[in-house]
């Protein structure tokens, strides 16, 4: 067996991967449906040969490192073999499933230490160990390439009956590293080196667990250091360091040359997460950090349009000094509170008596010192407070759902998403006056219903209709001309003016649908979502708000005489001005200002 001249392709590089499965015997099928199929054998004991003449690539390859070796590019139909420094046999292949002229490929992952050396010969050929190759005098020559993670290094050619050798070595690069702090999925952050001494850096960042390649840089920064700036999905991460000049790719993969030189270095993962300096090794070393990112935690919809809403850190220690912001989906900086009552009451509040237009909205809860931002900001310092907080995000104060939170280290800020739903519009269901049956008989579970009117104020609650004896809700009732809003949702919730609606998340939950007048109404209902509100119109039967009685069409003494009733009762139809919820003097103007108007024409 003869050794043919080479030539080299290019600077030797460095492979590295976070794959660190490690197998006692594992079958390696790169495409899963070819003949280049490969079983990775482990040696059991060592091979006292000397080995063979090879040709070396200068690569240093990681332990942790997924790649592959081929032959791609070759003149010839080619095999490969791979033996470890005693000569074991490793795996061989022959032919790559579809190209056109066969050539092969080995996929490796979790090589231990030492060298290694592959051959490459001609079809056809025979494997064994002791770096057995045994190339028939019939077999395939020409010219060939060699490539290791999909980068060609050498060439060179081969006989009948020859094969080369190329080596390789895999080094441990030690544990990857945590990151001192976790950043948020909606924030921007920067990964960067600084400090650089002696060394031009290059950085990339890996999804842990899609391998997918972030982002990298090489050495944009000053002083030969590297930085990148992401905003990604909440995860895991890795970062490789490498020196100047390295190449990244999908599936952790790194390429850096083996000349490159060593140097120091520090890593800064978001705004805190800093580490010491560091020394990177000469001749291709790669170092791994790993960190979090966090995701935005859902509280799902926590009021509808119609309701106030307060978002607070009441109820744990007035003395806990937070500092809490609101945004939009889009990340426009809606709102923000420091302290709610002064220096003697350092929780933070936001208030909307109005109510949020429907939408998604982002909270981001941090400590004093925090400065909110337009785009998810939060920078921060570090010498923030830490500890635990209490966040009410319930629509009313009276029993707030809340739930606690911790800020793991001073600077952390957490993250929330919630939304306000808008009422379904159900159009007009009946005429003032008439009277008109609004239930929910078709849904599956413990229902509870309510009227307001526009202004918020209560009209009719419902628990169980006594009338058809279940546990679904009923409300019986005429209604002057106006807008309403009907509440459903499970027993057993506390309801009162302004649209409040007091619950502990331990109602009733599952599918509504009901009838009002005539028209359906359905929704659901879940731990997330614990009640749904329906918009509906009463139109007036040529007469307006003030036609209460019959003869409906015209306003006399009959519609007085109703008002009256309905207004010494306390019913709060009649409520037809502010403040919602209370009747006096200002309904009873406003109710004759109806009737003078008379019946419109």
């Amino acid at each position: 067996m003869s050794y043919p001249s080479v030539t080299r392709l290019a600077a030797a590089t460095v492979v590295a991967s976070i794959a660190t499965v490690v197998e006692a015997s594992e079958t390696l099928d790169p495409t899963t449906t070819g003949d280049d199929r490969a079983q990775l054998r482990l040696s059991s004991q060592l091979v006292p040969l000397g080995s063979p003449p090879s040709i070396p690539t200068g690569i240093v390859i990681s332990t942790r490192a997924s790649f592959t070796i081929d032959t791609t590019g070759s003149l010839l139909d080619t095999e490969l073999g791979l033996f470890d420094a005693s000569g074991f046999l490793m795996a061989d292949n022959d032919d790559i499933d579809g190209d056109a002229i066969p050539q092969s490929r080995l996929s490796l992952n979790a090589l231990t230490p030492g060298r290694y050396f592959a051959s490459i010969s001609g079809h056809n050929t025979f494997f064994d160990d002791g770096f057995g190759v045994d190339v028939t005098e019939d077999s395939s020559a020409g010219a060939w390439r060699f490539s290791l993670g999909g980068i060609p290094l050498l060439e060179g050619e081969v006989g009948p009956a020859e094969a080369a050798f190329v080596d390789f070595l895999v080094r441990d690069p030690g544990p990857t590293t945590d990151t001192l702090q976790d950043v948020g999925e909606l924030q921007r952050f920067v990964v960067e080196t600084t400090d650089t001494i002696g060394l031009n850096t290059s950085i990339a960042v890996f999804s842990n667990a899609s391998g997918e390649l972030m982002g990298s840089d090489d050495a944009s920064g000053q002083n030969g250091a590297s930085r990148l700036e992401l905003r990604v999905p909440a995860g895991a991460y890795t970062v490789a360091v490498s020196a100047t000049g390295a190449e990244y790719d999908d599936g952790f993969t790194v390429l850096a040359s083996d000349a490159a030189p060593g140097g120091i270095y520090r890593l800064r993962v978001g705004p805190l997460g800093e580490h010491p300096l560091t020394l990177l090794g000469a001749g291709g070393d790669t170092d791994f950090y790993e960190f979090t990112v966090e995701p935005v935690t859902n509280l799902g919809e926590v009021a509808e349009s119609v309701q106030p809403y307060q978002i607070d850190t009441f109820g744990l220690d007035n003395m806990r000094d937070t500092h809490i912001a609101l945004w939009t989906e889009a990340g426009d900086l809606i709102d923000q509170n420091d302290d709610a009552f002064g220096e003697n009451f350092l929780n933070s509040v936001l208030l909307y008596p109005d109510g949020l237009p429907s939408g998604a909205y982002v909270l981001g809860v941090g400590s004093y010192g925090v400065e909110y931002a337009d785009d998810f900001v939060a920078r921060v310092d570090g010498q923030e407070e830490s500890g635990s907080y209490r966040l009410n995000y319930q629509s009313t104060p009276q029993a707030p759902r809340s739930r606690l939170g911790v800020h793991q280290f001073r600077g952390d800020v957490d993250f929330f998403r919630f939304t306000i739903g808008e009422p379904n519009d159900l159009g007009a269901i009946g005429l003032a006056g008439e009277p008109i049956e609004i239930n929910t008989f078709g849904s599956n579970f413990n229902t509870q219903i309510a009227v307001f009117n526009e202004l918020g104020g209560l009209i009719e609650t419902n628990d169980d209709a006594p009338s058809v004896g279940t546990n679904r809700s009923l409300i019986e009732r005429s209604f002057p001309r106006g807008i309403y809003y009907l509440y459903v949702g499970g027993c057993c919730a506390e309801l009162s003016e302004g649209f409040v609606t007091t619950v502990d998340g331990l109602e009733a939950r599952g599918a509504i649908a009901g009838l009002a007048g005539e028209t359906p109404f359905s929704g659901a209902t879940s731990s997330t979502d614990l009640y749904d509100f329906f918009r509906f119109e009463i139109e007036a039967d040529g007469c307006g708000q003030a036609d209460l009685a019959e003869p409906f069409g015209a306003l006399d003494i009959a519609d007085v005489i109703t008002f009256l009733q309905r207004f010494g009762a306390g019913d709060t139809a009649v409520d037809f001005a502010s403040p919602s919820g209370i009747l006096d003097i200002a309904d009873v103007v406003a109710f004759l200002q109806l009737f003078g108007a008379g019946c419109p024409s």
